[in-house]
């Protein structure tokens, strides 16, 4: 097999094995929960089963492998499930820039929201990145580079 198709193989293997690790939009507390219980550690906000039923609150994990950071991922709930995702990801152990090096993690959790609709790339004003599909949209402010947001569905 050649060099090249080996690296593709990889990487989508990495792609699809990943992206199953991200939060989802309308996730409930306990499926989030879920997804990070055996990997992930909690790292602050909201203590397990204190999340009020219909009321907002937020959960943060911290997201390691092989000891050293990878991401941080908080969610936002109203009404017992996910409006709101917030992802930091990291590099030498410090939180780095969103920039080509880290943009197939932010693919990753755009393919895990969307649902199987497609992603569209927009313009908007004091983003570096933003996006839309159907009703969710997903950006990166330009004033930190740093942290993706998605949201919406409701």
């Amino acid at each position: 097999m050649s060099r090249s198709l080996s690296f593709v193989l990889a990487f989508v293997f990495c792609v699809i094995t990943s992206a199953s690790a991200f939060a989802v939009i309308g996730e409930s507390e306990k499926d989030f929960r879920a997804r990070y219980a055996k990997a992930f550690l909690l790292s602050e906000e909201t203590e397990p089963g204190k999340v009020p039923a219909g009321g907002d609150a937020s959960l943060c994990f911290e997201t390691s492998i092989d000891g050293k950071k990878e991401m941080w991922v908080s969610a936002v709930f109203k009404n017992g499930k996910v409006v709101m995702e917030e992802y930091n990801f990291f590099a030498g152990g410090k939180v780095c820039a969103i920039d080509r090096a880290v943009m197939p993690r932010v693919e990753a959790v755009l393919a895990e929201n969307s649902g199987g609709k497609k992603w569209e790339a927009l313009r908007v004003p004091r983003t570096t990145h933003a996006w839309q599909s159907g009703d969710l949209s997903a950006m990166v402010k330009a004033d930190d580079n740093r942290t993706l947001f998605v949201f919406g569905g409701q």
